[in-house]
């Protein structure tokens, strides 16, 4: 169907239900008719952009990727931010404030380049949100919902593979939750969500901003040097604590659902916007369960 056509044909009918009647010629030239396919359509308008990374396949190398727009209307697509075979910097973690394309920040990676850029209308800002109790960069941002605020992990990551089976695998050695401040500029933290024995990573604010969700381990290693020998007993707690906004005071971090409870490691979780469901994935062990 021409697209034309197609979007007159949305726009004609907000709200009401377009059906698809199929029916299916035999092998003796009858015909049978299915149950007809009901599909609602939106009163509101889409979310015209969809932003990702995109890069080629081996995992090995950053070069050549870059964070693109798509028009889901028309299938549009347009570069946000390119990173070339020359460059040697990696393009990464991108997140916008309640899905509002006019406060954004995104993550650079590479060589003597690490940074936040702070996007807001049309003024991009270079972030450092590197300190001495958190020498690691920024990754896994998540804006609180005011935009006055972002929690982000300092992870100490590295990538291993294995001589036998499924070959690539990464360990976050250390990792704590710290929150960067807009107006101030300024980057903190506090024991809850940075303790030095423990291993805490992926925050989620909840719609309402009053709780701060994340993902939390036992250390069990004193090094951060090579590839632990108990990486595997590595199992993460779904976490969260109470942040008050207008005094910037913490409360004392809650066991959403322990580790123990699932047998396996919980992680990457997200809140629905309306606050009633809470998405999470698990795995076997550890942090990244994109490659279990």
């Amino acid at each position: 169907m021409p697209l034309n056509r197609w979007k007159a044909l949305l726009e004609l009918n907000r709200g009401k239900n377009l059906y698809f009647d199929i029916y299916a010629m035999g092998e003796r030239g009858g015909w049978q008719r299915f149950s007809a396919i009901a599909n609602a359509i939106a009163r509101e308008n889409i979310d015209s952009y969809l932003v990702y990374r995109r890069l080629k396949p081996v995992h090995t190398l950053y070069t050549e990727m870059g964070t693109y727009q798509r028009n889901v209307s028309t299938y549009g697509e347009s570069p946000v931010l390119l990173s070339g075979p020359d460059s040697r910097r990696c393009v990464n973690c991108h997140t916008f404030v309640n899905r509002n394309p006019d406060m954004m920040c995104l993550h650079i990676r590479g060589p003597g380049n690490v940074a936040m850029i702070l996007a807001k209308g049309a003024t991009a800002t270079k972030i450092n949100t590197r300190t001495r109790f958190n020498a690691s960069p920024a990754s896994y941002t998540s804006w609180h919902p005011s935009g006055r605020l972002a929690a982000f992990a300092a992870i100490d990551v590295i990538q291993f593979h294995h001589s036998v089976g499924t070959s690539r695998d990464v360990l976050d050695l250390a990792s704590d939750v710290c929150l960067y401040i807009v107006d101030s500029n300024r980057v903190t933290s506090t024991a809850g969500i940075s303790d030095p024995d423990r291993l805490e990573t992926f925050p989620t604010w909840s719609p309402d901003g009053e709780y701060l969700y994340f993902c939390s381990a036992k250390r069990l290693w004193t090094e951060d040097a090579g590839v632990p020998a108990n990486y595997r007993s590595v199992r993460y707690d779904l976490m969260r604590i109470r942040y008050d906004m207008a005094t910037g005071t913490w409360g004392k971090p809650e066991t959403v659902l322990s580790a123990k409870d699932t047998g396996l490691s919980i992680n990457e979780p997200r809140i629905s916007a309306d606050g009633r469901f809470l998405l999470f994935c698990m795995s076997e062990y550890g942090c990244f369960p994109v490659f279990q």
